[in-house]
């Protein structure tokens, strides 16, 4: 799969094209974190040292470290994560799958730039879910190293990926929430059952092209 390496190859890229930003951070699905300077590696040495920076710098202001997160929620929202595998041991599931990421490829950069009075509306509605939570497909984006990225309003993006050692499809679910100053104690909850149900719908419109192909 990716790794690591394609969160530094991806900030790289951001550098050069927008010369302007500087990469400060950055992480993966298997918790490797990455952050700006002389080194942009993992380090779990940095990560703390830095978050003991952080938290200093919520003291200097009166807050604690929770106080000083959902301060930041509050102000740019906070984002949930599902995940979900999909096993290609069953050949129909597996030809269904690979049909599916196939075709998401083949027609990411038309589907992202398709309006929906174009003719290709139609292709974009029944190659993939046509609306998850609540929200529309805005985007598909074929993002390399196998990942295909869909978007669902500017909430909801879902990633897939073919494994790298496992006979099986990744499915990533991120949403993101806005919060209110001091977050509710069921506001998380509701988050995490509301991201688990949009991975589960996708999980079962998937399952779905094995049973009725389209």
């Amino acid at each position: 799969g990716p790794g690591y390496r394609r969160v530094l190859e991806t900030a790289d890229a951001e550098v050069i094209e927008h010369p302007d930003r500087a990469f400060c951070f950055g992480y993966e699905a298997a918790f490797g974190y990455g952050f700006g300077g002389p080194v942009a590696e993992k380090d779990g040495i940095v990560a703390g040292g830095l978050m003991l920076c952080i938290a200093a710098d919520f003291a200097a202001r009166g807050m604690s470290l929770g106080e000083g997160v959902r301060e930041v929620q509050a102000r740019h929202g906070r984002w949930y994560s599902a995940q979900r595998n999909i096993s290609l041991r069953d050949p129909l599931i597996e030809m269904a799958v690979d049909g599916f990421l196939s075709a998401l490829s083949a027609h990411a950069s038309a589907l992202a730039d398709t309006k929906p009075t174009d003719d290709s509306s139609t292709t974009r509605q029944t190659i993939a879910p046509q609306r998850i939570g609540g929200d529309a497909l805005s985007e598909v984006v074929d993002r390399g190293y196998g990942v295909i990225q869909l978007g669902y309003g500017q909430n909801t993006r879902i990633m897939l990926r073919r494994s790298g050692t496992e006979s099986k499809v990744k499915i990533y679910v991120h949403r993101l929430f806005e919060t209110e100053g001091s977050e509710s104690p069921n506001h998380g909850d509701r988050g995490r059952v509301e991201t688990d149900r949009v991975a589960d719908d996708f999980l079962t419109w998937i399952f779905s092209l094995a049973q009725h192909p389209r």
